[in-house]
């Protein structure tokens, strides 16, 4: 029995894409946060981005927490990327203020 047993849905704005796509690849466990990302389109044009994933509760508690509190975030990916992507510059605060910001979460508690 998988301990993933929360869905996690978050959609942004195309503007936001980078930033989503920087601060994902921090909280991915594995490389694939940077590629989370599904475009939603009208037809034509990209209108969003969606990044879904099964999660455990406690991911899911704490990733609702930080798109609450920027800072919070801030200060995980930071220190993700201290750890694992030292070569590359974390989002800033200002950008995770921002990205808090424009995103919209459709979290969902159910069983998979």
């Amino acid at each position: 029995m998988s301990n993933y047993d929360h869905r996690l849905n978050i959609t942004i704005p195309p503007e936001l894409l980078l930033i989503g796509k920087s601060i994902s690849r921090a909280l991915d466990n594995d490389v694939g946060g940077w590629d989370s990302w599904t475009p939603v389109t009208d037809g034509e044009t990209i209108v969003a981005y969606v990044a879904d994933t099964p999660c455990t509760a406690g991911f899911y508690e704490q990733a609702l927490a930080m798109l609450d509190n920027p800072a919070m975030l801030h200060y995980a990916v930071t220190a993700d990327y201290a750890a694992r992507w030292a070569d590359l510059e974390p989002p800033s605060l200002a950008e995770c203020v921002v990205f808090c910001a424009g995103v919209t979460t459709d979290a969902e508690q159910e069983q998979i």
